[in-house]
């Protein structure tokens, strides 16, 4: 099964925090939960992939997942007025069902002019 990154910086702290505490609550990898929690709120069902990345020490956080989720993902965030990105879905999916309040915007920020 191929996988695909959807997320690659640092979580934001509070969402971190909760992912993690998720994660050692169900005895899994911080992108398993991650990955499970994005699809069944896309009505799919988690396979963990065999390379799981194991996030909870890094510097920026990967999540991974299945070619098929990851085009769910980038549909909605095509849907998104102004233009949306995957970033934003994923955090607000994961901020939603983790019931963690954090400011997130769906939409891309104005590239900024060459000087």
């Amino acid at each position: 099964m191929s996988t695909r990154l959807v997320y690659n910086e640092r979580l934001p702290e509070k969402l971190r925090r909760a992912l993690l505490a998720e994660a050692r609550r169900r005895d899994a990898r911080m992108n398993d939960v991650a990955g499970a929690i994005l699809a069944e709120h896309y009505g799919m069902t988690w396979a963990s992939p065999a390379s799981s990345y194991r996030v909870e020490r890094a510097k920026i956080d990967k999540i991974k997942v299945p070619e098929l989720l990851h085009r769910r993902i980038r549909q909605e965030s095509l849907r998104v007025r102004g233009g949306g990105t995957m970033r934003g879905i994923v955090l607000t999916v994961l901020a939603d069902e983790l019931g963690v309040k954090i400011d997130v915007s769906k939409q891309r920020r104005p590239r900024k002019e060459p000087s």
